[in-house]
C-alpha cells in the first residue's frame, strides 16, 4: 500500500478534481482509486484482503459506480453479487483467449462476448452465442461457450472439430494441426482427432492441469504442481522436458521445439533451433506472455511491447512501431495479431487472405486483464 500512498499524495498534489461520488468513500478505499489501479486489481483487493472487503460490501453501489467508469468490461451490476463471483466471472475467463490468429482466418471475441471471424472460412455459426474463449486453427475454430460447453466449426479433418459428446463444460482448448484438447472442469485433460502419434493420448500419470498447448503432433500441458509434461511426436527430442526447467506458468508448441515461461518470468525453450527460434534474444528479460506457430516465436515483454524472432517469413517478425503496449499476441502461420492496451486488434503479415484486415466495426475485444 506504501507504493499507492505515493501515488495518491501526488496526484492530491496535483489538484486532482474528486466528484462527489468519490468522495462518498472511505479513506481506505481512495487510496486504492487515486493509485491508479486497474478495475480488476480493485477487485482483487475487495476479494482477498478482509478489511478491504468489508469496506468494498459496505460501499458497493460508489464503488460499483467507478469499476463501470474504467472498465468496457464492466457493463452492470449483477444481481447476487459476491466480490469473488465478480472478479471470475469479469477477469477469470478458465484461460480465456479473446484473440486467435489461425492459418487462414482470424477470430476474436468483442466486448459483448460474441464472436467474430474474418478471413478464410471465417462464417461463425448463428447459434453460437456468447463465448468465453476462442480458438482460429488450422481451417477450423473451437469456442467456449458462456454455458461451459466448447463448440467447433470448419474443417474436420481426422474428427479435430467433432466435440465428444461426454466431454461436458471445459476451462479450455487448444487446436493443434489436426487434433484438438481441453482441459475439462475437474481439471483433466481430453483429446480427439489425429492420434497416429500418440499426441491424443492423455498419459496415464499425468493427472490434472492448469494448462494445455497442442502443436503439429505434439500436446504439452502445466500439471497441477506447476510441472509440465509432454507427449506425442519426438523428432527433435522436444518431448523431453529439461530436468532442470521446475515449474512454470505458461507454455507453447512450435514446429520441433517448445517453449515455456518460469515462475520468474524467464522464458526456457528445448529442441530444434534451425532458425534461433528457440534462442532466447539477450535483451527479452522476463516475459508475460508467449505465442509459437511454426518456426518463429513471440513473446509479451513485462513493459507490454512484443518482441519477435526466428523465422521472418511473412513478416511475422517485423512488429509494427506504432503497436505499442499489448494485452496479448498470437501467432498464425501468415502474420499475427495484438490486442493493445485500449482493447483494440492490430494485425501484421501477409494479408493473402484477408485474415490480418481488422474489420473496422470490431471495436474493443474482451480481455482477461
Amino acid at each position: 500500500m506504501k507504493t499507492h500512498l505515493k501515488l495518491a499524495a501526488l496526484l492530491l498534489a496535483s489538484n486532482l478534481a474528486i466528484s462527489q461520488t468519490f468522495q462518498d468513500l472511505p479513506p481506505e478505499l481512495r487510496l486504492l482509486i487515486l493509485g491508479q489501479l486497474r478495475p480488476y486489481e480493485i477487485l482483487n483487493y475487495c476479494m482477498v484482503s478482509k478489511a478491504i472487503k468489508k469496506l468494498c460490501d459496505d460501499n458497493e453501489d460508489v464503488l460499483w459506480k467507478i469499476l463501470v467508469e474504467r472498465d468496457f468490461n464492466v457493463k452492470e451490476k449483477p444481481t447476487n453479487m459476491s466480490w469473488k463471483n465478480l472478479y471470475k466471472d469479469l477477469y477469470q475467463f478458465g484461460q480465456g483467449v479473446s484473440l486467435s490468429a489461425g492459418q487462414l482466418h482470424t477470430c476474436a471475441i468483442k466486448s459483448d462476448g460474441m464472436a467474430r471471424c474474418w478471413g478464410q472460412n471465417a462464417t461463425v455459426p448463428s447459434d453460437l452465442g456468447s463465448v468465453r474463449s476462442i480458438g482460429a486453427g488450422m481451417e477450423n475454430t473451437c469456442a467456449i461457450k458462456a454455458n461451459g460447453m466448447a463448440q467447433c466449426f470448419g474443417n474436420n479433418s481426422n474428427g479435430k472439430s467433432t466435440v465428444p459428446p461426454d466431454l461436458g463444460p471445459i476451462k479450455a482448448i487448444s487446436l493443434g494441426t489436426f487434433h484438438t484438447c481441453a482441459i475439462k472442469d475437474d481439471s483433466m485433460a481430453q483429446c480427439w482427432g489425429r492420434n497416429a502419434e500418440r499426441q491424443g493420448t492423455i498419459p496415464s500419470d499425468l493427472g490434472p492441469i492448469k494448462a494445455i498447448a497442442t502443436g503439429t503432433a505434439q500436446t504439452c500441458a502445466i500439471k497441477a504442481n506447476g510441472m509440465a509434461q509432454c507427449w506425442g511426436a519426438n523428432t527433435n527430442g522436444q518431448n523431453a522436458v529439461p530436468p532442470d526447467l521446475g515449474p512454470i506458468k505458461a507454455i507453447s508448441i512450435g514446429y520441433g521445439y517448445i517453449c515455456g515461461i518460469k515462475t520468474d518470468g524467464m522464458l526456457r525453450c528445448w529442441g530444434d533451433s534451425v532458425l534461433g527460434q528457440d534462442e532466447i534474444p539477450a535483451d527479452l528479460g522476463p516475459i508475460k506472455a508467449i505465442s509459437i506457430n511454426g518456426l518463429t516465436t513471440c513473446a509479451i515483454k513485462v513493459n507490454g511491447m512484443a518482441h519477435c524472432w526466428g523465422d521472418k517469413a511473412f513478416g511475422r517478425t517485423m512488429v509494427p512501431l506504432d503497436l505499442g503496449p499489448i494485452k496479448a499476441i498470437s501467432l498464425g502461420d501468415y502474420g499475427a495479431c495484438a490486442i493493445k492496451v485500449d482493447g483494440m486488434a492490430q494485425c501484421w503479415g501477409a494479408n493473402h487472405f484477408g485474415q490480418l484486415t481488422v474489420p473496422p466495426d470490431l471495436g474493443p475485444l474482451k480481455t482477461s486483464r
